[in-house]
């Protein structure tokens, strides 16, 4: 299968697991009118989830920004998909480091992603660890204070526990000290008491009438707890 055939591909896997939340393709230079960065600035990366958690976290004298992007990866990039109107989208290294080097280094980057790599691409741990590796040494190359969150609990009713054995490596991985700054698990906040590192059905996100459940996505009240949880680590990673 040649190149552009297998990320196209994948680029159909990795839809299913992003929301409603799209931005059309362009092909100017990345914009904000946060930019460059004043004092106070906390960069949040992430994927599908993190077009959403960042409005639960809130750090006492920090500005937010978000440089989110539905569908994104550590492991790969996906070109724009014409056929659907899909944008191009970079790895969230390439991410993370193409808004720093233009705005400058924040007083803290979050990065949360993960999920797309191991239950969109099926990645093994192994592969988004490098990947996280690279962009771990880029960050500490440049200085640049780190804050690390681990994937999510899933939801049982959902078809991605399959998935379980390698989010729970990489998390085990992410979480032992082998990347740059500090991390955060927030499984302990999101998961059923009954069924441990599994997430709470009080935050499943259900999807339509009948009642079927999102395996990936937690419902308003899940962010509200996960950004909470993210927002308390960023305070004490700010503090020292």
């Amino acid at each position: 299968m040649k190149k552009h055939a297998v990320l196209t591909a994948l680029g159909a896997v990795l839809a299913v697991l992003a929301t409603a939340c799209q931005t059309p393709p362009t092909a100017a230079p990345p914009s904000s009118p946060d930019c460059p960065y004043p004092d106070n600035v906390i960069q949040f990366n992430g994927d599908s989830l993190g077009i959403h958690i960042p409005r639960y976290v809130e750090v006492n004298g920090e500005l937010v920004v978000n440089r989110s992007e539905p569908r994104a990866g550590f492991t790969y990039d996906i070109p724009f998909d014409p056929a659907r109107n899909l944008p191009a989208v970079d790895s969230i290294g390439t991410t993370v480091k193409k808004w720093i080097t233009q705005c400058g280094v924040p007083d803290l980057v979050i990065v949360q992603g993960g999920i797309n790599d191991i239950a969109g691409a099926s990645v093994p741990a192994a592969t988004i660890q490098a990947a996280v590796t690279e962009l771990s040494n880029w960050l500490q190359a440049n200085q640049v204070p780190t804050l690390w969150v681990a994937v999510q609990p899933l939801s049982t009713a959902g078809s991605y526990m399959w998935s379980y054995p390698v989010r729970q490596a990489y998390n085990a991985w992410l979480t032992s000290g082998n990347v740059w700054g500090r991390t955060v698990n927030c499984a302990g906040v999101l998961q059923d008491p009954a069924v441990p590192d599994t997430l709470n059905p009080i935050y499943w996100q259900r999807v339509d009438l009948f009642g079927h459940i999102d395996g990936v996505h937690p419902n308003q009240a899940g962010y509200d707890v996960f950004g909470q949880c993210v927002a308390d680590a960023a305070t004490q990673a700010l503090a020292g």
